[in-house]
Parts: C-alpha cells; structure tokens; sequence
C-alpha cells in the first residue's frame, strides 16, 4: 500500500532533484589561475580540449612575484603562436640583461654579468655565437617578464579558446573523488553562491598552501623554508639616474643593513626590491630599506609590500586517484636560478598534453600515471639547484662593515668577493637548467639504452635520445624543428631518404590517433639529430628513436599514447 508523501518529503525530493539539475560538468576542474592554473587551461584550449578554472581573486596581479620566462617556456609559448606577445610585454629587446653586484647602489661596484639583449640574441653575430652558445640551442634567452604582466597574456589566451571556461571570484570549498571522477563544492567570494562542479579530473594549481594538497593530506618534503624576505614593488620616475650603475635586470646590494637585490620590471620606473634575511619582527619603513639600499633619497611610490620564504620543498605526491598537483601546489622554490614558475609551465604543459589527450579518446588508460612520474624528479632537480643558488648566494650576504670601506683592506675584501661571484655565474644564465632535463623513467617513452648526456646547470647537450626535448634547429628563416611539434596527437621526422612508406601511419589510423610526418633534408638537422627516425610526443619530447625503420609502430604508438599496463612494458 502506498502512503502519501508529506510536504517535508516532496521537499527533499525536490531539493535533491535540483542540485542534480545544476551540477556543472566539465572533463577538468582547474583551480588556481596563476602561471601553472593559466598555463593548464591555455594547453588543454589550444589542443581542443575543455576545461573549467576557478580563482578566488579578479585575475590582476599586482606584485611582480616572478621575473623571468625561461628559454622551454618561451618555447611552449612559441608552439601557441604567443611568444611575439610575451615578447611584447616583456623588457625592452634591447635592454640589456646585467647582473650587477654592488655593496650600495650608490656605493662601490663589485662585479658585472653582461649576458646579452633579447634583440642582440635574436640576431647574433659571428662573435656572439662563439662567445654564447646558447644561441644554438633556442630561439630565446631569458626573458625578463614580471609574473604581473605575464599572467594576463597567458590567461586572455587561454580565455580564447571556446571550450575553456575562466571563472574569477570563485574558491574550491571541498572535493570527493570516486572510480568515474571528482565532485567538487565551489564558492563565489563576493556573492556567497554555492556550486556543484562534476569533473573527471581536478587539477590543484592553488599554490604553495593549497587547499587541494591540504585535503589530500599530502605532505612537502626537502630542507623545508630557507630565509624569510620582503618583496617591495615600487615605481621611482628617476631611478635609473639616482645610481651610477646604470641599466640591468638585477642589482645586487651586498652591504650588511641591506642585503638584497633590485629587479627591473619595466626597465624604466617600476622596481622590485627584494630584501633577504628580514625578520618579521622588523620593523623598518619599505621606503626607507629602498633609500638605505640605494644610498641615499629618491622619489618613489610604494605599489605593494609582500613578505615571502624560500624554499626548497616537493609534494611526496603529484597524483592521487583523479586529482592532481601542478606549480606551487607541487613544489616550492628559492628563487635564485628564476627556476619556479618555468617549472610550474613546465608541470602544465606536460599534463595539459595528456588530459586533452584522453578528451580527444586517443590517450591511454595509464597516461596520466607517467606525469608525476616524469615531473617530480624535475620539481627536485630544480628546487635543489635553486637552494644550492640560494647557499652561495647567501654566503654574499653574510660581509661585515669593511666591505663598504674606502680602505686597501677595503679593496681587497671587495676583489675576493668579486672572484667568489665570477664562480657563480650558473645562477644567471643556466641554459642546462632550462633545456637539458630529462624523463629517464618515463612509462611514455622507449629508451633505447643509450648513455645520457651530461646534466649541468649552465651547459645544454642537444640531443634526440629518448625522453629528452628534441633539439632546436633553424630549418629556414623562422622556421625551427620545434615548430613541427603536433598539436594533435605526435609526429615523426624522418631524416631518411627513401619513399617507403612507413606503418606509423596505418598504425596510428587504427587507433584513431592523429598523426603527422616530417621529411627532414636539412644537414645541420640531419647530423643534430644522428638518427633517421625519430618520434615526438606532443610535447615536443622524443619517445623513441632508430636508425631503421620500426618492427613494432603500434607497439611504439602504444607506448607514448599510455595504452600499455605494466605488465605489457618491457
């Protein structure tokens, strides 16, 4: 016998109809719109994927945290068609990128790093090449781009794409993932508006206290914090003219009331300074640090006053179940080297890739295992290498009195800790660092069990071997190698000679894999690569390499697509 249901039941039913009614689906919930969170939804946009990203601010960013786009990044902005405007929004081409060392502006100077312009870079003479091998390696250098200015590009561009959702003054309230995917409780800031999003991935790029790592329970691991800082953004109409060391992108100030460094936002009038060892009780005025660095008064406006820690820490984990850890989420840095943020492009783009593969169906069923598998032994590499930069760089900062005295004692302090700099120029210009990782382990590629190259900080080995980026190559007048890099599924550069079909292609049809082939006549290309075949995921990486044709394509395609379980590999 049925019995009648009660106003209180029809109530409920209707609730729960409801909010099965507004459940917001989307394949990818990223939260954090920052480099990494921007990043992300730009990779996964431009590959005709789908995503939502939540950020709990308005999209600005008013204080410059990050300074510089390093050669890989500019190349994963080069693949998008957006690097002329990266480019744009950065320093001036033809600023040049000193490192100056200095015991107060206005005081003596130590030393001097002359690296090179963007536009000296871009078209180098015989003497620069020679000099600078790092034009052979990229078509870009370090590019000086305060964080402020560079989120905003790759956020429009991400924006651009019609499946890409960015929603600003929205924060992540709580999560719960089973077998099929993640529902997520979201919260607008302003108006206190609750909403259910259902994803079958959750992407935390919520930075170094993320609320996504924190509901994990997944703990930081490493030397922990270094040194508390203060970071001052100012604009100073005259400041270039208030010291005698004229233009450069980092000004060091050594002294002991004022050790620190001024970096060049827009290469004119608007600074940071960031003042290392500060306590937090300190409590001395910002404007009066930037005097007492400087040397003596100036005119200046203060923009905003942040306190940070380095550090050098990484999550234990980048994956459990269907969510995820990308950037800050995933690692904290000290940032002598600039390897943060370009780390955390880097993170993005190497999930971007593999979460747009599996929303056009050809990725694999074990295709997102090899991401932390691949990326968290670069947030350690890279994070070492940083805090290794911050302990010589520290060891600067700890001079007494005399290194500001016009003494021969004086002098002689000065000399030997100008010889101590000119060792550390690895910490400015570290090509190794930014081009040369490697993904030893990864399930996604096929190694071929030959030796690696050297990985140094400073010195970048081109190469093809399996798991590396394959090298850059002018093929003609702004035409390089990196741009046959697909931007559906992977490709092949053939560096053969023969017309022979291959059965990547018939290998690839089956699965519905898109798939593009290169001849490559070009002998520079020829002999950088030393190999006739050679497979390129889409992240411009090699999975597999040989100088016969393959036995097994679908096998290969198996491999780099993530089809294959444990068992099957070899």
């Amino acid at each position: 016998m049925k019995t009648a249901k009660s106003g209180a039941d029809w109530c409920a039913i209707l609730a729960r109809a409801w909010i099965d009614f507004s459940v917001i689906e989307t394949p990818v919930l990223i939260v954090g719109g920052g480099p990494a969170g921007a990043t992300l939804a730009a990779e996964i946009g431009w590959r005709g994927g789908a995503c939502i990203l939540i950020d709990q601010g308005d999209g600005q960013n008013p204080h410059p945290r990050a300074n510089m786009a390093g050669q890989r990044s500019m190349e994963i902005f080069r693949r998008w068609g957006l690097a002329d405007q990266v480019l744009q929004a950065s320093l001036p081409p033809d600023y040049p990128i000193d490192v100056i060392f200095t015991t107060r502006l206005r005081g003596h100077e130590i030393h001097r790093f002359s690296l090179t312009s963007s536009a000296d870079f871009m078209a180098p003479t015989d003497a620069l090449r020679a000099s600078l091998p790092d034009v052979d390696w990229s078509p870009y250098f370090k590019t000086q781009i305060g964080q402020n200015y560079l989120e905003p590009v790759i956020c429009a561009f991400a924006a651009s794409h019609d499946k890409v959702q960015i929603r600003h003054h929205w924060q992540l309230q709580s999560f719960t993932q089973d077998a099929d995917g993640v529902t997520a409780q979201i919260q607008h800031t302003q108006s206190g508006a609750l909403e259910t999003v259902r994803a079958a991935h959750l992407v935390g790029c919520d930075g170094g206290r993320s609320v996504v790592r924190q509901r994990l329970g997944i703990q930081f691991t490493g030397r922990g914090a270094l040194a508390r800082n203060l970071g001052i953004y100012f604009r100073s109409p005259g400041f270039t003219k208030a010291h005698p060391c004229g233009r450069g992108t980092l000004l060091w100030t050594l002294a002991p009331d004022c050790r620190g460094v001024f970096i060049a936002v827009d290469g004119n009038e608007y600074w940071t300074y960031n003042r290392y060892f500060v306590r937090e009780d300190d409590p001395q005025d910002p404007r009066e640090q930037i005097r007492q660095a400087v040397g003596g008064d100036l005119p200046l406006d203060i923009l905003s006053v942040q306190p940070w820690t380095g550090y050098q820490v990484v999550a234990e984990r980048y994956q459990h179940g269907r969510v995820f850890l990308c950037g800050d989420a995933a690692h904290l840095f000290n940032p002598t080297g600039g390897f943060g943020m370009n780390t955390a492009i880097g993170d993005a783009a190497d999930l971007g890739w593999k979460l747009a593969a599996l929303q056009a169906g050809w990725g694999g069923d074990t295709l997102l295992e090899s991401y932390a598998i691949e990326r968290q032994p670069i947030g350690v590499r890279n994070t070492t290498e940083a805090a290794g930069n911050f302990d010589k760089v520290s060891g600067l900062m700890q001079l007494p009195k005399e290194i500001e005295a016009d003494t021969a004692a004086g002098d002689a302090l000065r000399q030997d800790v100008a010889t101590r700099v000119q060792g550390q120029k690895k910490t400015w210009s570290a090509s190794g660092m930014h081009l040369g990782y490697r993904y030893e382990h990864s399930p996604i590629i096929v190694p071929d069990d030959t030796p690696p190259p050297p990985d140094t900080p400073q010195m970048y080995v081109p190469t093809s071997r399996p798991g590396h980026r394959a090298p850059h190559c002018w093929l003609s007048p702004g035409h390089s190698t990196l741009d046959l890099v697909p931007r559906e599924g992977m490709a092949l550069l053939r560096f053969d000679r023969s017309d022979t079909p291959l059965p990547f292609a018939s290998a690839a049809q089956a699965i519905g894999m898109p798939y593009t082939e290169h001849r490559i006549q070009d002998p520079q290309a020829s002999a950088l690569y030393a190999y006739r075949y050679v497979f390129i995921r889409p992240d411009g990486h090699v999975a597999w390499r040989s100088q016969t044709p393959p036995v097994h394509a679908r096998h290969i395609l198996d491999t780099a697509r993530g089809a294959l379980s444990k068992e099957q590999r070899p």
